[in-house]
């Protein structure tokens, strides 16, 4: 269960990056059979999806790294289910109710060398994942619906120390916090 980290010198490497996205559309993709049988026609949806990163130096003994991700999908939910009227009759449910959900992703990273066998890494991420109108579902109504939101941080602080020609110390610390909430609509 050996590893190898292969770490550049800070400041040595060019500028880089890459960008990239990707688009769906509900015209695209075929209607649900639980609709088409009702006659009703589900809300539109779409997916949006976005990451890019660039790096490269800050001087001659640090570097930078960037990267972001972020996802939008505008998605719906459907509802099949029997319900009772006023008359307390069953009577077949079917709806959609829009279900979006969006993800973030932020991480940056500086390397700075230090000295020439001293190496100090400072990481942060941001990650989020947010609901709206989660937890319907085929037998579940719109009233039981719930937003929530996932929130993580997390910042590490790595220093590599080439004590020798087959000694390295690496010392590792890192934070997290965790803010997950949920609400009930």
């Amino acid at each position: 269960y050996g590893g190898s980290d292969i770490f550049p010198k800070p400041g040595s490497a060019a500028f880089h990056g890459a960008a990239s996205a990707q688009s769906n559309d509900s015209s695209l993709n075929a209607l649900s059979p639980f609709l088409a049988a009702s006659n009703q026609k589900p809300p539109a949806y779409h997916t949006w999806l976005f990451n890019g990163d660039v790096g490269g130096p800050l001087g001659r003994k640090s570097s930078f790294y960037f990267d972001m991700d972020r996802r939008n999908i505008n998605r719906a939910n459907l509802v099949n289910t029997v319900v009772l009227d006023p008359s307390l009759n069953a009577v077949p449910y079917v709806a959609t109710v829009p279900n979006p959900r969006a993800l973030t992703n932020v991480s940056p990273r500086v390397d700075f060398q230090l000295t020439p066998g001293n190496t100090l890494t400072v990481n942060y991420r941001y990650f989020e994942i947010s609901e709206h109108n989660d937890g319907v579902d085929t037998q579940s109504l719109p009233s039981h619906a719930f937003d929530r939101a996932f929130r993580h941080h997390n910042l590490q602080l790595i220093d590599n120390q080439v004590i020798g020609q087959n000694v390295v110390n690496e010392a590792r610390f890192q934070y997290l916090h965790f803010h997950n909430s949920q609400e009930s609509m």
